[in-house]
């Protein structure tokens, strides 16, 4: 299956989350030096945990699994260059299986950031070209305790294309 990296907006993503980014037009408070947006987005988090995944660019990007977090929300904030996540939402029947369809991999730049639902499939950030760092925030014991995988068989994995980011 290709996918396609799209640049998301705010209202397709909120069956999976949370697309976070400061709109030209909103006001935020400050001075001269600096302004704040506060409440970008709220999420549920005790005890949460700041870590960081380095991306490496691939020739040609497969995606052979997904995770999840039945508990926890996830935040990924690309730190100096775009990234691609991979997101899904559980199958009705299972919430164990991907839906298919619900696949879909959205660009985010720096200054963005995805705010994933507890329970929604996810890959780790890919990029395009050169390598990148990702800072990723959920509950603190999400690695051990709330890690739930699914590997695909080798004809029903991703290739992810990033045809919206070429020059």
């Amino acid at each position: 299956m290709n996918i396609i990296a799209e640049i998301p907006d705010k209202a397709s993503f909120q069956a999976y989350g949370s697309f976070v980014s400061v709109e030209p037009t909103q006001s935020g408070e400050g001075t001269e030096s600096f302004t704040f947006w506060d409440k970008l987005c709220t999420f549920s988090l005790s005890q949460g945990s700041l870590g960081l995944v380095r991306s490496y660019p691939r020739v040609k990007p497969i995606c052979s699994s997904l995770e999840r977090h039945k508990e926890s929300s996830e935040v990924l904030i690309p730190v100096m260059v775009p990234v691609a996540v991979i997101c899904a939402l559980s199958s009705a029947r299972d919430e164990n299986t991907v839906d298919r369809k619900t696949i879909k991999a959205l660009v985010v730049s720096p200054g963005e950031a995805l705010v994933l639902h507890p329970g929604v499939w996810h890959s780790a950030p890919y990029v395009h070209r050169e390598t990148a760092d990702t800072f990723v925030i959920f509950r603190n014991d999400t690695l051990r305790n709330d890690l739930i995988k699914v590997d695909f068989p080798p004809e029903e994995r991703l290739s992810l294309s990033f045809e919206t980011l070429e020059d």
